[in-house]
């Protein structure tokens, strides 16, 4: 006959565990509105982040363009419409933005990034089944947990105005890593942003 308690309380062992080995990343951002924008709305915007770390390339720009099929958005990243090689006049620039109908510019850079490490102390338990003893180690080892921050910059196209400025720092668990972290923050960057009412979300259907 099968134990069903024993068998949930298996459930129940093996969700926990899960949940402790899941990546995690707590993200936390800050932002202001330039007073002569409060009440504009942008809905077609050029993206563009300079990020020297290997595992960030291109983490943002897909993550918000992810998201941006939830908001009354089209994203565009910038090497879709310039070349890197190229050195553009300001005439120039100004009619590639008008032929894409670009109407805001959205610039994501590092300020900072870097680990902290952790030392997992050595530790043993020692449990009994059926009169017998065993012992089990773990721990002896150290963890490196990432952090990144980032400032966000959102421009108006047609005046070159800065409309919106927000810092946004996020730290992972030792499951996380740099990518997992910058998807964070484009979640966080675009919920902000409408959150701010720069951008209006689709309604639910």
């Amino acid at each position: 006959m099968i134990n069903l308690k024993a068998k949930w309380k298996v459930h129940i062992i093996s969700l926990l565990l899960l949940i402790c080995i899941s990546c995690i990343a707590e993200t936390n951002i800050f932002s202001e509105i330039n007073p002569e924008y409060r009440g504009a709305t942008y809905d077609n915007i050029l993206i563009i982040t300079s990020f020297d770390i290997s595992e960030l390339d291109g983490a943002i720009e897909n993550k918000i363009k992810e998201a941006s099929k939830y908001y009354y958005i089209d994203v565009t990243e910038y090497k879709d419409i310039f070349f890197a090689g190229n050195d553009y006049s300001a005439y120039e620039i100004d009619s590639i933005l008008a032929k894409y109908k670009i109407n805001a510019i959205l610039y994501i850079r590092p300020q900072d990034a870097g680990t902290n490490k952790q030392h997992i102390n050595k530790k043993t338990i020692i449990t009994s089944n059926r009169n017998r003893i065993t012992a089990s180690e773990y721990g002896g080892y150290d963890i490196e947990k990432p952090w990144l921050a980032v400032s966000s910059e959102l421009y108006d196209a047609l005046s070159g105005d800065l409309v919106w400025y927000a810092t946004c720092n996020s730290s992972g668990n030792a499951f996380s890593d740099f990518n997992y972290l910058a998807k964070s923050v484009a979640r966080k960057t675009i919920i902000q942003l409408e959150n701010d009412g720069l951008i209006k979300i689709r309604p639910k259907i």
